[in-house]
């Protein structure tokens, strides 16, 4: 399983669409498609169902979607707190939380730290979600 199979999977899921999610992500739709059954056939599992006009998710598929959707977040916060480690900024990493789904949004401080210490923090903000 890498990353960007998973990433491509989430925007699958997201969108309901191969094509669509090779759109927003600027691949093909044969980029999308190999992923995810590359995906399907290494856990063994069928993770989408599909039709000629959207995809929806197997049980299976909700739950790598949960937690590919957190690994996702993770690694990138990973590979930004390593940044900005580097740099000797404090990373800050902020979750929303929108219907029941979360997203972030990574953010670098203004202040400088001392070269030698880190700082990595984690703040949760939840925003309604709009019906």
């Amino acid at each position: 399983m890498e990353l960007e199979q998973l990433r491509i999977f989430c925007a699958v899921a997201a969108c309901r669409s191969f094509t669509r999610a090779a759109k927003e992500l600027f691949v093909s739709h044969s980029t999308t498609s190999r992923a995810v059954t590359a995906l399907e056939r290494e856990l063994g599992v069928p993770l989408l169902t599909r039709d000629r006009h959207t995809v929806a998710l197997t049980g299976a598929g909700a739950v790598l979607l949960t937690g590919a959707e957190a690994l996702l977040r993770d690694a990138d916060a990973l590979a930004d707190a390593v940044v900005a480690a580097e740099q000797g900024v404090e990373y800050t990493k902020t979750i929303i939380a929108t219907k029941g789904r979360a997203s972030y949004l990574g953010e670098r401080s203004l202040g400088h730290q001392d070269p030698g210490a880190t700082s990595f923090t984690t703040m949760l903000k939840v925003a309604a979600a709009h019906v």
